[in-house]
């Protein structure tokens, strides 16, 4: 079947979207990581590493809620928000891990 369930959404059935379009996006995503890893070799030697990616986590967050939001159109229960600062905290520990293991070896 070409439908799929959308989350939140039980009733409804969405359209799978093309393969194409699913690939192309895996592949720009690769395409993004790649030239975020070149960005974070050069910017290294600028900043302090830890400071670096605390600066690309604090970006990407909120760049990321804005999309969420302008994709569903819902804003996350308060109650949650916790959740986020601690998922968040998390990513930036494992950015700043790296970084951490090799000056101190």
């Amino acid at each position: 079947s070409t439908m799929a369930a959308r989350p939140g959404k039980k009733d409804e059935m969405a359209p799978s979207p093309s393969p194409y379009l699913v690939h192309g996006a895996l592949i720009l995503a690769q395409l993004i990581f790649g030239g975020g890893a070149i960005v974070g070799k050069l910017g290294i030697d600028k900043f302090n590493p830890i400071l670096f990616a605390f600066i690309r986590e604090g970006c990407a967050g909120p760049i990321l809620g804005v999309i969420a939001f302008w994709k569903d159109r819902v804003l996350p229960n308060p109650r949650h928000i916790w959740w986020f600062a601690v998922t968040g905290l998390f990513i930036f520990a494992n950015q700043v891990e790296p970084f951490l293991y090799s000056n101190l070896s």
